[in-house]
């Protein structure tokens, strides 16, 4: 995939809005589903390139067209589903934070904005969650020099609450 070359880099809140709007757009989302999606800018050949993953291994059909309406149709990396990761236990690769991180590798100024519809967290009850990236997806986001915009459950949840949507539909027309 080449991205285009005019191509601007998103602003923390831009790229948090294309997360959200990935996520829940329209709200067709299945509630009993609290799947987080990420969006990973990095940079490669010195223009940015955007991957989005879920935790559940793929995007619904409706998530790849708002991604396609953000990013353009086939602007925009969605790698396959890792199949052989480990779900048990207190491990969290499987979450869309490391599956980006792994989707991602080689490329610089990686930075991560993720969406979950999930209010709260099992282990943080009342910490605003919406995308806050655990303590895992946390400390391997540092590990790999990758920077969180949305927030962290140990920091207290979701920080970045943009204009929804009018941050990324500005960025796409801009």
């Amino acid at each position: 995939m080449n991205p285009p070359l005019n191509r601007r880099r998103m602003s923390p809140e831009q790229l948090q809005s294309a997360a959200d709007h990935i996520r829940m757009g329209n709200c067709d989302y299945n509630p009993d589903q609290y799947a987080t999606l990420t969006v990973t800018e990095g940079v490669r050949n010195g223009h940015p390139v955007y991957t989005v993953t879920s935790s559940r291994g793929r995007l619904t059909s409706r998530e790849e067209l708002r991604a396609a309406e953000i990013f353009g149709s086939g602007a925009f990396v969605m790698p396959p589903s890792d199949a052989s990761v480990d779900r048990s236990g207190t491990r969290t690769d499987w979450h869309a934070e490391q599956r980006g991180i792994r989707a991602t590798l080689g490329q610089t100024e990686r930075r991560q904005a993720s969406s979950n519809i999930t209010p709260d967290t099992k282990s943080n009850p009342g910490v605003l969650h919406v995308g806050a990236a655990c303590r895992g997806c946390a400390a391997t986001q540092l590990n790999a020099g990758v920077m969180n915009v949305t927030g962290t459950v140990e920091g207290g949840g979701r920080i970045n609450n943009p204009e929804y949507p009018g941050a990324w539909k500005r960025w796409r027309d801009g």
